[in-house]
């Protein structure tokens, strides 16, 4: 089981991410491609919202003062609040799928190693997860072969992986966030697979360890 600490500093980031989760997710409607897309964001935006209050009601059992996103989260909603500014619909189902994937694996990963009281809201909030993962999944299937949407998809994980490369030289990142990423990027690729777009084996060699999320020296 994971300590106090390590429970909190996790819990941390889902009730930030939640709270700016729902502000992202209210955007969406201004340019959503269609009357199902703008319907479905309002239920998010309810979901996103209910996991707030959730987070936020077990913040005492860690001692917790909230004191703002890591710096892996303020990245990546950096790039998506970027998304969102240039209402860019493919866009931001990619980012999309890019934190879910990760806010996922995250809240596995937390319910398997965490306390009760985190255990029990994530039993409530992991299907919610599992439900926006997979409609922004089916909105990037949807939309990836129109236009230039291609690029688009994966000028958006070009930009992840700046941002992981930035910060794994700048040694942000912990051994929880190695298992997350692990997890994050099988789920991820296979996702992007089936959309046709192929990246190669990221290789750990000359003193890093890679992946698609996450880059450590570790000489």
């Amino acid at each position: 089981m994971l300590k106090k600490h390590e429970i909190g500093a996790i819990v941390q980031q889902f009730y930030f991410g939640e709270s700016d989760g729902a502000k992202l997710v209210q955007a969406l409607p201004a340019f959503a491609p269609g009357q199902h897309e703008k319907e479905f964001c309002k239920y998010w935006k309810q979901d996103e919202e209910k996991h707030d209050r959730l987070f936020h009601g077990i913040l005492h059992e860690y001692a917790l003062v909230p004191s703002g996103f890591n710096v892996l989260f303020e990245g990546l909603f950096g790039i998506a609040w970027q998304c969102v500014a240039e209402k860019d619909w493919v866009k931001c189902m990619t980012i999309a799928a890019v934190i879910e994937t990760i806010a996922l694996e995250a809240g596995i990963y937390l319910h398997e190693n965490g306390d009760e009281p985190v255990q029990k809201i994530l039993e409530e909030i992991i299907p919610d997860e599992k439900k926006h993962l997979a409609f922004s999944r089916t909105e990037l299937q949807k939309y990836v072969n129109l236009s230039d949407n291609r690029i688009k998809i994966k000028n958006v994980v070009k930009k992840v992986k700046i941002l992981s490369c930035k910060l794994g030289k700048e040694k942000k990142f912990n051994n929880h966030d190695i298992h997350v990423a692990n997890m994050a990027q099988t789920a991820f690729l296979s996702d992007m697979e089936k959309l046709g777009i192929h990246y190669p084996n990221i290789k750990n060699k000359n003193g890093y360890w890679r992946n698609i999320f996450l880059e450590i020296i570790i000489n």
